[in-house]
């Protein structure tokens, strides 16, 4: 988008088509701004994507996610009712490092079936209160829960387009049991 004003509407028409169409569609939206090209110039957007990337895999929750720059952005273009901002998880630097920290860690532990949030919480280096907030906050799910939906995440992607059963999916994807997969997983 050429304007930030019209990303804002756009997510916003969206997400009300999304909501009044189905309640069992789950998704993460996210408006970012950055710089154009990197420092080479030799790819688009690439922070940008990263961040888009990070902010939607943590859980599909019908989040819309947006970032400081974003406001400031529609803000200056004074086209953007400010209302609309109440759909949106609103970030700053430090939520996207949480974020980013939070999608590597689960992303290197998840396949674990021992890993569980008190791992999580202390590779975060906050404590249990905080980390809890900080997350639910960011994602809207507890620490156990956003690691659960990362695994049942990364099944859904091996289940359609890979060849494996389901017990080998509910393995490889950091459950003990294909029973219980099977059960969170509807």
């Amino acid at each position: 988008f050429m304007y930030a004003t019209d990303a804002l509407s756009f997510a916003s028409s969206i997400r009300t088509l999304l909501l009044s169409n189905s309640t069992t569609l789950e998704y993460n939206m996210a408006i970012v701004s950055g710089k154009p090209v990197d420092e080479k110039g030799s790819a688009f957007f690439e922070e940008t994507k990263a961040k888009i990337n990070t902010l939607c895999s943590l859980g599909l929750n019908k989040n819309m996610y947006l970032d400081q720059e974003t406001i400031v952005l529609s803000e200056k273009e004074m086209q953007f009712n400010k209302t609309q901002y109440n759909n949106f998880i609103i970030l700053n630097n430090d939520d996207f490092l949480l974020a980013t920290k939070l999608y590597n860690i689960i992303n290197t532990h998840f396949k674990r079936s021992d890993f569980k949030s008190e791992n999580l919480i202390s590779e975060i280096g906050l404590s249990k209160s905080q980390a809890s907030r900080k997350i639910k906050a960011i994602t809207s799910f507890a620490p156990n829960q956003l690691i659960q939906e990362s695994k049942l995440q990364s099944a859904l992607i091996q289940l359609a387009y890979g060849r494996k059963t389901i017990a080998e999916t509910a393995y490889e994807s950091g459950f003990n049991s294909p029973a219980y997969f099977t059960r969170v997983f509807k």
